[in-house]
């Protein structure tokens, strides 16, 4: 039976906007999310910029409490883990964020910002340390002795490796890519991809992969969900959501990219206007300002995720 290492029930998170003392509004970031991510598998999550999917990753990473709902680590909800149990969690998922050379401390030599996980978390000597560091060095393609080195003496590509080193200096079993390869120019991309697809295989990790690039995500995943204005609004598995798409949302998402034969483009339906804000979302389906195929009912009903084919689902009245 396959383990699921993370899931979420109706997470939400709301925050308050205030001028002063006086409360403005609330910004419903993350509303009524239900995800699950699988041992050994890759969960794709895209959307435009302002959906909530930092938001989202934030909660997952237990760094905001949320306002409503709950994730859970194997079965066990975080808020009813003990001291130690909470630990094992910060070890087990780690993060990879999208900027190498914001993300590691240009004043801490490659040996300290790799170890720090190990000097949090567990209760290793210093000698097993550094051991460790240079077995996951060696791991993306270091030498165990650029342990001694800064991280300006390195490339791009090479940050994005020590920051992959990293996360999987405490063993996890999953790691939550935000952006992880978006800094990057093609060909390092393809390196550092390859790099996470060989690891996932030897290791049997788990990965929430966090992109634009809908090309990558399809590449990286094995499932993707499409996020929108806090809401997720369909799921499935990656061949199925990226071949046949099924809300609007989502179509008009592939639309906009490359087709996969020039000769054959498919049929454009860019999105019009803005995403509304989160302070005050549209009734009903928060889409159907945007939506070509919006229906009378599109704008007083909150569509609910259905089913429509195995494992595929999808929030729209179209179905």
């Amino acid at each position: 039976m396959t383990t699921t290492y993370l899931a979420t029930r109706s997470l939400t998170k709301h925050f308050e906007v205030k001028t002063g003392l006086q409360t403005r509004g609330i910004v419903r970031a993350v509303d009524g999310i239900d995800l699950a991510l699988h041992e050994g598998e890759t969960l794709g999550l895209v959307g435009e910029s302002g959906c909530g999917k930092t938001t989202l990753l934030r909660l997952l990473l237990n760094l905001l409490p949320p306002s409503e709902g709950t994730v859970s680590f194997k079965g066990c909800d975080l808020p009813a883990l003990s001291k130690q149990e909470l630990r094992e969690y910060r070890r087990a998922v780690q993060p990879v964020f999208q900027n190498p050379f914001s993300s590691l401390d240009p004043r801490m030599r490659v040996d300290r910002i790799v170890s720090e996980p190990l000097r949090v978390n567990t209760s290793l000597g210093s000698i097993e340390v550094a051991a460790r560091v240079a077995e996951v060095l060696r791991m993306v393609g270091l030498h165990a002795s650029d342990a001694e080195k800064y991280p300006h003496e390195f490339s791009g590509g090479q940050r994005q490796r020590i920051a992959i080193a990293r996360a999987l200096a405490s063993e996890p079993r999953v790691l939550i890519l935000d952006e992880a390869v978006s800094s990057q120019d093609i060909s390092i991309r393809a390196q550092i991809l390859n790099l996470l697809k060989d690891l996932q295989a030897r290791f049997g990790l788990s990965y929430l992969f966090v992109a634009h690039d809908l090309s990558t995500v399809r590449f990286m995943s094995d499932r993707i969900s499409v996020m929108y204005l806090g809401k997720i609004v369909e799921t499935g598995p990656t061949e199925s959501v990226c071949r046949q798409p099924r809300h609007p949302y989502t179509q008009a998402l592939f639309d906009a990219c490359l087709p996969d034969d020039p000769e054959f483009p498919t049929k454009s339906s860019a999105l019009q206007g803005e995403v509304p804000s989160p302070l005050d979302p549209p009734p009903g389906c928060r889409f159907h300002p945007r939506c070509p195929r919006a229906l009378a009912t599109c704008s007083q009903a909150e569509p609910l995720l259905k089913e429509i084919a195995p494992g595929h689902t999808v929030a729209c009245a179209l179905y």
